[in-house]
């Protein structure tokens, strides 16, 4: 399974012209807000939020990009 991770300023026409890859996940990670980022799946994509909860790395999914539904 890919995981690659990627640091960058998250703007809409970055996240709009990321392609979802084939297989697998990737991280785009935002260079201006600590945790911020979107996941990158074969199903869509998703912005999350990664912070150290109880001295662990959590992973927590805000919600889907794109329109509401």
């Amino acid at each position: 399974m890919a995981n690659r991770k990627t640091a960058l300023k998250l703007t809409k026409r970055t996240l709009d012209a990321t392609p979802c890859p084939e297989m697998g996940q990737v991280f785009l990670r935002d260079t201006e807000i600590p945790g911020f980022g979107l996941r990158l799946t074969k199903s869509g994509k998703a912005f999350i939020l990664e912070k150290r909860i109880h001295g662990r790395m959590r992973r927590l999914t805000i919600g889907a990009y794109g329109p509401l539904r």
